[in-house]
């Protein structure tokens, strides 16, 4: 139900209206428009019953060296108290985006984020962005499954592959068990497989944000 109130006309074409002039202002491309997604993976599948998942204590540091073993490229590995993402480690990822993207004052990039708190109650991450030319564009609340890229084409397949390289992980051992250490490599398979350009491209293109195109929804 909050799925389809927050999906309406309205938020749709007031959305629009401020990613057109977003856009047009700071003539961005396609290249310069980014998504970012939290989502959460489990060494521990229904189908999968000898995956198993030994909890760790409470981390004494921000990450755990095994944790970093195959990961996909370019990845950083850090580890939270309740181990789910919160605003520090945004701003931690935050800055490795920028790392990795040309982005400043002068030449900016477009940062689509969802309405998760770490995002948009995160003063220190705006101020950040800000100074370094990353223009954050918050989506309104209950569309991600429509205006999302992300949502919309690449986090299924990424679960997808994510089980299927589990379950080779256990015929090629048997009898071993998948332990959170060992996630990073399964994980690096997935993403070697959905991380495509027809995936990304195809993300963007039906979610109307690249190319942007508000009546991509006509029909709904």
């Amino acid at each position: 139900m909050a799925r389809a109130r927050g999906f309406n006309r309205e938020n749709v074409n007031h959305f629009f209206d401020l990613l057109e002039r977003i856009v047009d202002e700071h003539k961005f491309t396609a290249d310069t428009i980014f998504n970012v997604h939290e989502s959460g993976f489990t060494a521990v599948q229904k189908s999968l019953p000898k995956i198993v998942a030994r909890k760790p204590k409470a981390p004494e540091e921000k990450t755990h060296p095994d944790l970093k073993i195959g990961t996909p490229p370019a990845s950083i590995v850090t580890i939270s108290d309740t181990r789910y993402i919160n605003s520090d480690l945004f701003v931690e990822w935050l800055k490795h985006l920028k790392n990795h993207i040309n982005s400043n004052v002068d030449i900016k990039v477009l940062l689509l984020l969802d309405d998760h708190t770490t995002h948009s109650k995160n003063l220190q991450a705006c101020g950040f962005a800000r100074k370094n030319g990353i223009v954050l564009r918050q989506l309104p609340g209950h569309t991600t499954h429509r205006l999302q890229p992300l949502d919309i084409a690449f986090i299924g397949p990424l679960r997808t592959y994510f089980t299927q390289a589990q379950e080779t992980f256990l015929r090629l051992y048997k009898g071993d068990k998948i332990y959170q250490t060992q996630m990073s490599k399964s994980l690096n398979e997935a993403y070697g497989r959905a991380a495509t350009v027809g995936i990304a491209e195809s993300a963007f293109r039906a979610s109307g944000i690249s190319p942007v195109h508000r009546h991509v929804f006509t029909g709904d």
